[in-house]
């Protein structure tokens, strides 16, 4: 626990659990999914190659927000130049539906427009989003380190139940010795000895038992 509060320390603003935010930031990848779709459509390749362009895409966009969260502590011009190089390319990756939009579409260049227009302000978006979650993110040695804060609390938890379980038994078989003993003791001491006796043979096996 002290280690867990140790490393906390260095990221305060850190607190959400890491897996949690992963899922987050995979999901706001997920979603740009038909964007990156339309744009890979526009490179004019086969349905399989379309669907592997989709997918590299996306691949750059998470990778994208996983380098832009590990620069942003770690080294301030990486991570501007970072910023520089996704603004580009979801440009390019704007560029792309437009394209692809505009040789689809019946409506004219306006709808084309305002359609690659949305569809980039929502690819944005999500990758803002995706890594806002990242940032909220506990950092890996965090993580690690509440995971065994956790399994210490819960083998204390369970080493308490068991010391509470044996003292338990230990106090039942105590009793039924004792009873034991009441019913031999009243034949060879009298009344005052027999209450002495068995404080004294009571304060024997509690002490054994520790």
């Amino acid at each position: 626990m002290v280690a867990y509060r140790t490393v906390q320390a260095e990221n305060p603003h850190r607190r959400a659990p890491l897996p949690r935010q992963a899922i987050l930031a995979l999901t706001t990848v997920a979603l740009d999914g038909v964007a990156c779709y339309f744009a890979a459509q526009a490179l004019d390749v086969s349905q399989s190659a379309t669907w592997v362009w989709t997918g590299l895409f996306l691949a750059i966009l998470a990778g994208g927000q996983v380098a832009l969260d590990f620069y942003r502590d770690r080294n301030l011009r990486v991570w501007k130049a970072l910023v520089t190089l996704t603004g580009i390319l979801v440009t390019l990756l704007g560029i792309l539906r437009f394209w692809f939009l505009t040789a689809i579409g019946t409506d004219g260049l306006v709808p084309s427009i305002t359609e690659a227009c949305l569809l980039t302000a929502m690819t944005a978006a999500f990758l803002y989003l995706g890594y806002r979650a990242l940032r909220a993110a506990e950092t890996p040695p965090t993580w690690r380190a509440r995971r065994t804060a956790r399994k210490a609390r819960q083998t204390a938890r369970a080493a308490r139940m068991t010391a509470e379980r044996d003292a338990r038994e230990r106090d039942r078989l105590i009793l039924a010795y004792l009873e034991h003993v009441r019913r031999l003791v009243p034949k060879t001491y009298p009344v005052d000895v027999q209450v002495a006796l068995e404080s004294a043979v009571r304060s024997h096996l509690t002490d054994r038992c520790h």
